[in-house]
């Protein structure tokens, strides 16, 4: 009986010493120092799913010189550009994250040393106070008001050990091996206009009606300024200021037929109120530590861009250039912020494609976003009654305006 029991606690200490070191040298969420080989575990396509874990670290061990923060929107902007060429760049923007977690990751990316540039992508109900459920300040090297924690081994280990031990991370790291031979940059292949996944989707079309309808579902005024957390916004700037960082803004483009749904949702004030607060706030930081604002772009409202058109219903083959759907603009849209933030030649950009706000313009400019709201409704009037009828069926429209007969 002994040696049976002998026999099964080695096998089990064997088959664990091989899972641990398996995981180990596979690392599919960049947790350990393991070494990264081309074509065995270089491409991690599980990272995305650890983000919130696996950032912190990565950004440490990284120690890039320019960082992009966000959204799901800013995830798949490419880190391969121009702009910073020779430099190393790493894309932190957060999945469903909140401006506060943003802030704190931008704080613990900094204080990890190196970095100099930050482009971060502003989505204005990333304000409203949530927590993601996998955000932990635990893993972060600074306090909220900038103080250095230092590394804390065993938050690390809390972390460290499910990535050594558990089924789900050994089911990641042979999805990591089996995965090397695609050909797919792992910067850019979020929200791309894969053809298959349109194709299951049922269409763009239907992808964006989808997205709507979520909208539509959103509690009325949970998104209300009064409830937005604001304070961050002027925190990471005071940071920003205070490190010497090259931070550049900019809010990010919704497809104009989202800007249509907030609009028929009553948030359309909310948004206004939003952008002057942003550059208030942006020119009273820059006053307070004797600088110039910080560059602050607005690429959403209606123009060339957020106004493309949609296939129609059923229509699975026809894929637009500039969206994925209502939310998530695509990797080409991507390319043209970039090219207009850093001033990169780029031959494809619209002239009315981004506007550098500023308390001397952000007037005149939401004034002008009215006139071009009308254009678009006017030029689109199918597009306005489906919303129209979703909201209908939604049982909204008894609570709002119909949009077909808004005077916008």
């Amino acid at each position: 009986m002994q040696s049976y029991v002998r026999t099964f606690l080695t096998t089990l200490g064997g088959a664990l010493l091989l899972v641990v070191g398996f995981n180990w040298g596979m690392n599919p969420y960049g947790l350990f120092p393991a070494p990264a080989i081309t074509g065995i575990n270089a491409y991690k396509p599980e990272l995305s799913r650890r983000q919130y874990v696996a950032y912190p670290y990565e950004v440490t061990r990284v120690r890039p010189q320019v960082i992009i923060l966000g959204t799901s929107r800013a995830m798949h902007i490419p880190t391969d550009q121009t702009a910073w060429s020779g430099k190393r760049s790493y894309n932190l923007a957060l999945a469903s994250s909140s401006f506060y977690e943003q802030f704190r990751l931008f704080q613990h990316a900094v204080a990890s040393g190196g970095v100099e540039t930050v482009l971060w992508g502003i989505d204005l109900f990333a304000f409203v106070r949530q927590s993601h459920p996998d955000f932990s300040e635990r893993r972060l090297r600074v306090d909220p008001q900038g103080r250095v924690q230092g590394f804390n081994p065993t938050s690390y280990l809390r972390d460290a050990i499910p990535g050594l031990l558990s089924g789900d991370a050994l089911r990641s790291s042979v999805k990591t091996l089996h995965r090397q031979n695609e050909a797919e940059d792992m910067d850019r292949r979020l929200h791309a206009n894969k053809p298959a996944r349109i194709r299951s989707a049922g269409g763009q079309r239907r992808m964006f009606l989808r997205l709507e309808q979520g909208v539509v579902d959103l509690r009325p005024g949970e998104s209300q300024v009064e409830n937005m957390d604001l304070d961050s916004f002027r925190h990471a700037l005071r940071f920003a200021h205070a490190r010497g960082i090259d931070l550049h803004l900019f809010i990010s483009p919704e497809h104009a037929r989202l800007l249509e749904l907030w609009e028929a949702l009553e948030r359309g004030e909310t948004i206004v109120k939003l952008k002057r607060e942003l550059v208030r706030m942006n020119h009273e930081e820059a006053e307070r530590a004797g600088r110039r604002p910080f560059p602050l772009w607005d690429f959403g409202g209606y123009n060339s861009i957020t106004t493309e058109e949609l296939p129609a219903l059923g229509d699975t083959e026809t894929h637009m250039q500039w969206y994925w759907e209502g939310s998530h603009y695509s990797e080409a849209t991507a390319d043209l912020i970039v090219a207009r933030v850093f001033g990169t030649p780029h031959s494809d950009i619209p002239r009315d494609f981004g506007v550098q706000l500023d308390s001397g313009n952000v007037d005149g400019y939401l004034m002008s976003a009215r006139a071009a709201r009308a254009a678009y409704r006017s030029a689109h009037p199918a597009d306005i009654a489906e919303l129209d009828a979703l909201l209908r069926r939604s049982g909204r429209a008894s609570r709002h305006q119909s949009m077909a007969d808004s005077a916008g």
